[in-house]
């Protein structure tokens, strides 16, 4: 099974669904800036809001604050 949905989608399954969460995240970041990242976090399926950042980190380059912070200055 995890080889047919690599197949299709391009990585295994686990891999995928983070980067799903991270892009919900990046979006609830740019679209709520009075959200708090320990309820984004949830919100996108992680318990733990120090993983997230971890996480969201290793996707984008970028902390969740950086990432907010640069949002902001390019909107």
């Amino acid at each position: 099974m995890r080889r047919e949905f690599k197949k299709h989608k391009g990585s295994a399954p686990i891999e995928y669904l983070t980067q799903l969460r991270i892009e919900k995240a990046k979006l609830l970041i740019k679209d709520t800036s009075d959200l708090k990242f320990k309820d984004l976090s949830a919100m996108v399926g992680y318990n733990n809001q120090y993983y997230f950042s971890k996480v969201f980190k290793l996707i984008t380059g970028l902390t969740p604050t950086e990432f907010k912070v640069s949002s902001s200055i390019n909107h």
